[in-house]
């Protein structure tokens, strides 16, 4: 199968191109479908000075149960929020503008409401930023939490570390670079 099959097939398989397309191509990516038959992308640069620190706890929150606690309508002020963030994080990121990330990642439309599913999230959150994090989200559905940090910022995983050692559960940590080539045939 050609790339562009494989992405069509997964977007049909998932209903959108939101995750097929970025582990295929790589980097970063912007996608869209009129309908499942119909993918398109673009891939950005990213910032090669910026790293992702992902914290997992040791507790599984389930894409279900996440979902449940979402609203079924949106007002239209919080969907524009979130439309004006998501423009603003895609020309921070290639403006190479890292101030702006912080706002670029906030959110009105999942995170409010996961966050009582996520014991400590708005806690976690400042202790990042106060460690010099550009932008802190959590990753889909939960329960991970994504810092998007300077790769010059040495004493960042220290700081977080030492504060998530004193929470009631254990966290994982990990530094992880953007994979600027996707998936990779094997020959």
């Amino acid at each position: 199968m050609s790339l562009e099959e494989i992405i069509r097939l997964g977007t049909a398989l998932e209903g959108h191109p939101d995750n097929i397309v970025p582990a295929l191509i790589g980097g970063m990516t912007l996608s869209y479908s009129q309908d499942t038959s119909s993918v398109g992308y673009i891939k950005v640069d990213f910032p090669e000075n910026l790293r992702m620190l992902v914290m997992v706890p040791d507790f599984m929150l389930s894409t279900t149960k996440a979902r449940m606690v979402l609203p079924q309508q949106v007002e239209l002020g919080n969907a524009v929020f979130n439309i004006s963030r998501a423009a603003l994080m895609v020309a921070a990121l290639t403006a190479g503008k890292l101030e702006h990330l912080k706002y670029a990642v906030q959110d009105r439309l999942h995170q409010p409401y996961r966050e009582k599913l996520i014991p400590g999230m708005q806690e976690v959150f400042e202790q990042a930023y106060n460690a010099g994090a550009r932008g802190v989200f959590l990753s889909g559905a939960g329960s991970t939490i994504v810092a998007m940090v300077d790769a010059d910022n040495s004493d960042f995983l220290s700081r977080l570390r030492a504060f998530l050692e004193r929470m009631s559960y254990n966290w994982e940590l990990k530094f992880v670079n953007v994979s600027r080539q996707g998936a990779a045939r094997i020959q």
